[in-house]
């Protein structure tokens, strides 16, 4: 597990990040940033990194952004964008962690985004295998 790369490492951290029941989007991204400085040793963990602005970022390698009852398509609008903005400035890969009430029907819409339209853009060339969406 320790020898893996950051963002396959990050993926199973977050396999074992147990939040404890928040109310907001920003208590979850304090217990998730609490829970990364104390795992991930060899990057720095910093929030609201990079010129993306991404809610947590592990060095230029892995942005992570966070959503908290998220269930409106103007979200996922919103979210789309940050996820495109995201690929510019951490090469190894973003992270969407939901959190609270999600709707299933929205992150389906923004999955859609992601495999129609960043395939056809000049993003093409970044996998979406590297964008990993995960439910907490």
């Amino acid at each position: 597990m320790w020898d893996l790369p950051i963002f396959d490492r990050v993926s199973e951290l977050l396999d074992f990040w147990i939040p404890g029941p928040h109310r907001s989007e920003k208590a979850y991204r304090e217990d998730l940033y609490e829970f990364l400085l104390e795992n991930v040793r060899r990057h720095p963990v910093k929030k609201e990194a990079s010129p993306s602005l991404a809610d947590l970022g592990i060095g230029t390698k892995v942005a992570i952004e966070l959503k908290f009852d998220f269930s409106s398509k103007a979200q996922a609008d919103k979210l789309f964008t940050q996820i495109a903005g995201h690929l510019n400035s951490h090469r190894e890969g973003v992270f969407c962690v939901f959190c609270g009430r999600t709707s299933v029907n929205t992150i389906n819409y923004v999955k859609t985004l992601v495999n129609t339209r960043l395939k056809r853009s000049e993003l093409a060339i970044f996998p979406t295998d590297r964008i990993r969406f995960v439910y907490k």
